[in-house]
């Protein structure tokens, strides 16, 4: 996605066609594959399905920037793959997309990651079919209903917690499968909002978002989740003074975000905050969150990289003092031209 909003199509597009080829039969994914022969790790971050609604999400938005069909026709039969999977899926599980292990790789539930992002690539299918001419009229269907759950089960009152888990209610008519919120707010949240899930001014989006930031910054970022993120501060790794480091990531979904409020002094001072703790331009995936250095173990890391370039593209600097200054400019020019007329009316009329 960063490389086709920065201008490279050509890159991005063999990226796309790669997924569709390492496409499962099932429509889904695996989540990484060996670097030098392309085979699937069997071992790792399973079953993890955001890569679903990411792929389709994708796909829509090249061709929002190349309006390529024959690109779209290639990938058609993955998108119908992955569709396949979705529609089934929700259809079997009460309104959702099945369990998994989500953006963090460590969390099996019905995570709001998960859910949020493959929503998104139902609506984006949706965009590829009507641009094709084909009835999306199932899609829709689909994608609405997926969000109606969301907004019914994640929503605490305040925001939208990381994930939600089900229990069994009994009732003088019997029992009954319902969902409830796990409670703890994840910086993950803010990318599905700030990429369209709903309106940023909405109260749930405003509020989520103000929950977030509120619980989460630290160091000038933001956290993943609370209490207590020991990713990098336990054995495995152990390269943070101390736990719940700021990411680089979720930070800068907060940017995008905030680009959709058209707070560009926010975005500013994000991406500013992201130089400051790269290491000769590269950027890590955290940062300590005591001594502010990055943490060296996932340094550089490339989501990193795409984020900051999504959110710079897409960055637009205060127009106020390039106004300011022609307005300026323009009141200078009057008076001298008033000046001008002056004197040399003068110089006319004692002459005459």
């Amino acid at each position: 996605m960063a490389l086709q909003a920065a201008g490279y199509y050509g890159p991005a597009m063999k990226y796309w066609l790669w997924m569709c080829s390492a496409q499962n039969p099932s429509g889904t994914w695996y989540t990484r594959y060996d670097f030098w022969s392309g085979e699937p790790d069997t071992s790792f971050g399973i079953p993890e399905y955001d890569s679903v609604g990411l792929f389709q999400i994708g796909v829509w938005q090249f061709y929002e920037y190349t309006h390529n069909k024959s690109f779209l026709l290639a990938v058609l039969p993955c998108i119908n793959k992955s569709l396949s999977w979705e529609l089934r899926s929700i259809e079997d599980n009460d309104g959702l997309i099945p369990k998994d292990l989500s953006i963090w790789e460590s969390n099996y539930a019905y995570n709001f990651w998960t859910q949020a992002i493959d929503d998104l690539g139902l609506y984006a299918s949706a965009q590829i079919y009507r641009a094709l001419g084909l009835n999306n009229t199932e899609i829709l269907r689909a994608a609405d209903e997926l969000n109606a759950t969301i907004q019914r089960y994640f929503y605490t009152g305040k925001f939208y917690s990381q994930a939600i888990t089900s229990t069994v209610v009994y009732t003088s008519n019997g029992s009954q499968v319902t969902y409830v919120p796990n409670g703890i707010p994840d910086s993950s949240a803010i990318l599905p909002i700030a990429m369209g899930l709903m309106n940023p001014r909405s109260t749930e989006a405003l509020s989520t978002v103000e929950t977030i930031t509120h619980v989460l910054t630290v160091n000038g970022g933001l956290a993943r989740f609370p209490p207590g993120d020991d990713y990098h501060y336990d054995s495995s790794l152990y390269d943070s003074t101390a736990p719940d480091p700021p990411w680089l990531i979720t930070t800068l979904f907060l940017a995008m975000y905030y680009e959709d409020l058209g707070n560009y002094t926010g975005v500013h001072n994000i991406l500013a905050w992201c130089v400051e703790h790269s290491q000769h331009g590269l950027l890590p995936e955290a940062i300590d969150p005591r001594l502010g250095y990055p943490l060296q173990t996932t340094s550089p890391l490339t989501w990193s990289a795409a984020m900051y370039v999504i959110t710079a593209v897409n960055y637009i600097p205060s127009q106020k003092p390039v106004v300011i200054i022609l307005i300026l400019t323009m009141i200078i020019i009057i008076l001298l031209a008033m000046v001008m007329s002056i004197v040399y009316g003068r110089k006319g009329s004692k002459r005459a």
